[in-house]
């Protein structure tokens, strides 16, 4: 089963290498295991640091937004360019454990997105619509 990670990112530059390594190691269990980044128009060191990971680590993929949108939008673009038939979000500051995705005790892969309901996704695909945002791949 293929499974997308997504993760937006804003000036995390200290968290994408120590995060993408997390991940590299849940990936020995889940090999069709993809990463995105979604870089948030970050001013620091991040888009670097996502480069030198997809580089690295060819299942991670880094997108990056024109501007800053904010993390509802730039999650709702790494969805659409996700390419896993399961779909996992994770903020990028390191608060999530990248091996709880694999936890019996939460059903984190429980199932893949679906058609959304009426109400689902709402606020960010306003927000996104209002930005007119557009991203690119870092790589």
């Amino acid at each position: 089963m293929r499974v997308s990670v997504v993760i937006p990112v804003f000036n995390e530059e200290d968290n994408v290498v120590p995060l993408a390594d997390e991940l590299d190691r849940v990936r020995a269990e889940l090999p069709e295991l993809e990463v995105v980044f979604v870089d948030d128009g970050s001013r620091d060191a991040t888009p670097d640091r996502i480069r030198s990971c997809a580089r690295r680590l060819p299942f991670v993929r880094g997108f990056r937004t024109d501007r800053n949108c904010g993390q509802s939008a730039a999650m709702l673009a790494g969805l659409r360019v996700a390419s896993g038939e399961v779909l996992v979000t994770m903020d990028g500051d390191l608060q999530n454990n990248p091996a709880d995705i694999l936890g019996d005790d939460l059903d984190m892969l429980g199932g893949a997105l679906t058609e959304p309901k009426a109400g689902d996704a709402g606020v960010a695909l306003a927000r996104l619509q209002r930005a007119a945002m557009d991203f690119r791949f870092l790589y």
